[in-house]
């Protein structure tokens, strides 16, 4: 911030005054400086004994320099004890932050469908914007970052999204929340509550839909064998980086993909080629992001698998999705 006519502001501050008996001033008499910030006094106190206003320190009668730092926003002035004409004051800047707001599309999200939020362009009244953090899931953490952040929503229901930022000085704004309501999708949607019950490849939001044309899963439609997969675990406990999910009803010769996600990142991936019907256990080995979001949140998250099963030529392709509780132990 630049200074204006006699007050400066800078990390820390000095002002001086005279040494001699004779009355003077405070240079500068008037001074900015941020919360934690020190001011130096450098005179002689004896001729000039230092008091403030507002009692906040002790008057200061003997040596030739002082220290005083301020921890809280306000303004403190000051004067010499016996010259009347010597004032000052010191104003501590106060933090100010802005109203974050955000959008998201599509207005109406169907389940298992790629929600996108963007912050508006709102912006901090005196500082700079460092980091927006989203909650995603309206579990009160806020476990994404970024201008924009991605979600799938896994069962149908009603959402509460929030976004806050932390500014350059590192303050935490208030958080601003919007409402979503999920809707199921075409294909019945999956998830915590579908027990990881197979998506149908043509419903919007599934990853193994096919380009200008629509294909059945599990009993759909005609001509296609694929089986109804099942993801059996409904937690993940990360050792060593590495967990384990057991799956039920798995094609043979089937190519197994999985894929564990939250708020957009890639927390986890795992693949098994050629895998032997029934049931197969697939090895996820996490990510950096995966990582970085299990240190952050303490080693517990909430996230949803996806599990593709790319199943023998001539078969249908069949995505199965379930939100499981996901740990890690050193």
């Amino acid at each position: 911030m630049a200074s204006t006519g006699a007050s400066a502001r800078a990390a820390d501050q000095t002002i001086t005054f005279p040494t001699g008996a004779a009355a003077g001033a405070y240079a500068p008499a008037d001074v900015h400086v941020d919360p934690g910030d020190a001011v130096t006094f450098n005179g002689a106190f004896a001729n000039h004994p230092l008091v403030w206003n507002g009692g906040e320190f002790a008057t200061q009668n003997a040596g030739m320099t002082m220290s005083f730092t301020f921890g809280a926003p306000g303004l403190h002035r000051f004067h010499c004890q016996i010259h009347a004409s010597m004032v000052g004051s010191v104003d501590v800047a106060g933090d100010q932050l802005g109203t974050p707001d955000f959008t998201f599309a599509p207005a109406q999200p169907q389940t298992g469908q790629l929600v996108t939020f963007s912050a508006t362009a709102f912006t901090d009244p005196d500082g700079s914007i460092a980091r927006y953090e989203w909650d995603l899931d309206g579990d009160g953490t806020f476990e994404a970052t970024g201008q924009t952040a991605t979600h799938r929503y896994d069962a149908p229901g009603s959402v509460t999204a929030a976004l806050r930022y932390v500014d350059d000085r590192n303050e935490t704004s208030s958080a601003t929340t919007h409402a979503l309501t999920i809707v199921r999708g075409a294909g019945g949607g999956s998830g915590g509550t579908g027990g990881g019950a197979p998506i149908q490849p043509g419903a919007p939001g599934s990853p193994s839909s096919p380009a200008g044309g629509t294909q059945g899963a599990g009993s759909g439609d005609a001509g296609t064998k694929a089986p109804r997969l099942r993801i059996a675990a409904r937690a993940l406990a990360f050792h060593h980086n590495k967990a384990s999910v057991a799956l039920a009803a798995v094609p043979a010769g089937a190519t197994l993909t999985a894929t564990l996600e939250r708020a957009g990142a890639t927390l986890a991936t795992g693949r098994v080629a050629t895998a032997r019907a029934g049931t197969k256990t697939i090895t996820l080995k996490l990510t950096r992001a995966g990582m970085r979001a299990l240190k952050r949140a303490h080693g517990r998250v909430r996230a949803t698998l996806t599990v593709v099963a790319h199943a023998r030529k001539g078969d249908a392709a069949t995505t199965v999705r379930r939100t499981l509780s996901v740990s890690r132990r050193r």
